[in-house]
């Protein structure tokens, strides 16, 4: 698993590009090949298309890695009920014994989490540690950064969906109703900008 194949150099993206095509790799310390045998999954949060014709991601390894493509919608695509599901299966695996008020589950929902699943797993850890024995996870045990706009607050369902609708809106006027380019801009699939459209009527 290649985590963020979108910072290799250049150099090392050719070193790469060898070995997926030789199937071979040479150890440290030897001048002999030695055959390998492998799958690459590879993943980025880059626009590793725009980068190639910028000129820093090779042509031929994009088209190489390129075989299958899965685009993962970010945490804040999510419906209330996935993320839902989401924190409170991360918390359970933490520590069954806590559990989250309301208010707390309300503060992690209304943030938009721009680390997704690391930053939430992140968030939970740090707030199991100062809940613990305490039998709850309360918004003070919560530590998120501050977002654009001011510091995140307890908000509702309807606000949260109001504030979705208004990204997906602004997204698509930027550029200019092309369905494809803001689905990319915004990380989700253009099936998932659809259904949020027709919810919107």
């Amino acid at each position: 698993m290649l985590d963020e194949i979108g910072e290799l150099p250049l150099q090392a993206q050719t070193r790469l590009l060898r070995v997926l095509q030789e199937r071979a790799v040479t150890p440290v310390g030897s001048h002999r090949p030695e055959p390998v045998d492998f799958w690459l999954v590879s993943a980025s949060h880059r626009d590793l298309a725009a980068m190639v014709a910028a000129g820093t991601f090779r042509e031929d390894l994009y088209y190489r890695i390129c075989g299958w493509r899965q685009q993962l919608a970010p945490l804040r695509a999510w419906s209330v009920p996935e993320r839902q599901g989401l924190i409170l299966n991360l918390l359970a695996q933490m520590d069954p014994a806590l559990q989250l008020s309301r208010e707390a589950e309300q503060r992690l929902l209304a943030h938009p989490l721009p680390g997704n699943v690391r930053q939430l797993k992140q968030a939970l850890e740090v707030a199991c540690v100062l809940a613990e024995g305490q039998g709850w996870i309360e918004p003070a045990h919560l530590h998120l950064p501050a977002v654009a706009g001011g510091a995140s607050s307890p908000l509702g369902g309807n606000t949260l969906r109001e504030q979705s609708r208004q990204r997906v809106q602004q997204t698509l006027a930027e550029c200019g109703g092309n369905v494809s380019e803001a689905a990319r801009r915004l990380g989700i699939s253009r099936t998932t900008l659809y259904r949020a459209l027709r919810e919107e009527g």
